[in-house]
């Protein structure tokens, strides 16, 4: 199934960093200079291949300080507005870091059959018996899911309420192994406001 995208803005291209850009305009600048001043092709061929080798060199094409800093505030300016762009610039570093994994969207969990909901709920039904009405309710949403050709899996909103040490919270990693999703565990006990857990 093809990655499905369900993040409408728009990630840091990691080509258009301050870095990255200040490598090709430096490189871009070596080579029209050595065009203009008739320099051989491997000179260029060399900056092609390597943009920032050269500025160990010594030779007539490398840019003195001065310049160097335009080329620097410019790719700046440039990665800035760039950054400006995606919507997400008001985001910590850290933060951004974590929405790169959906950078290219995520893969969804289709159940192409009511047979193979019927597998499913029974493989989860024969490792929790006493869970018998979250099992049958998951069981019910498999199937409609499928029979109605939807192209990700989906279930009923879930709250499952009965006293500790049951098996609910191993009912849902068991469940979410079955369907091949990753799980999120949020320790709601030792937390004394709701913060954490909206945006979830």
């Amino acid at each position: 199934m093809p990655p499905f995208r369900f993040i409408q803005a728009r990630l840091p291209d990691p080509a258009r960093s301050r870095a990255q850009i200040t490598a090709r305009l430096l490189a871009h600048r070596r080579k029209l200079l050595a065009a203009r001043q008739q320099q051989t092709a491997a000179l260029i061929e060399a900056a092609a291949k390597n943009d920032l080798d050269w500025l160990n060199q010594k030779d007539p094409l490398r840019p003195d300080p001065e310049e160097s800093r335009k080329i620097e505030r410019r790719a700046t300016k440039i990665s800035d507005r760039f950054s400006q762009g995606s919507g997400l610039s008001h985001l910590k570093p850290d933060d951004l870091k974590k929405l790169e994994a959906l950078r290219g969207g995520v893969r969804l969990v289709q159940i192409e059959t009511e047979h193979q909901a019927d597998e499913l709920a029974a493989a989860l039904h024969a490792e929790f018996p006493w869970m018998g009405p979250a099992t049958e309710a998951v069981w019910h949403g498999m199937r409609l899911s499928a029979r109605d050709g939807d192209i990700g899996l989906r279930l009923p909103l879930m709250l499952l309420d009965s006293l500790p040490g049951i098996g609910k919270s191993a009912w849902a990693r068991t469940l979410a192994n079955l369907i091949k999703v990753p799980t999120i565990a949020y320790e709601a006990t030792v937390e004394n406001a709701s913060f954490g857990l909206v945006g979830s």
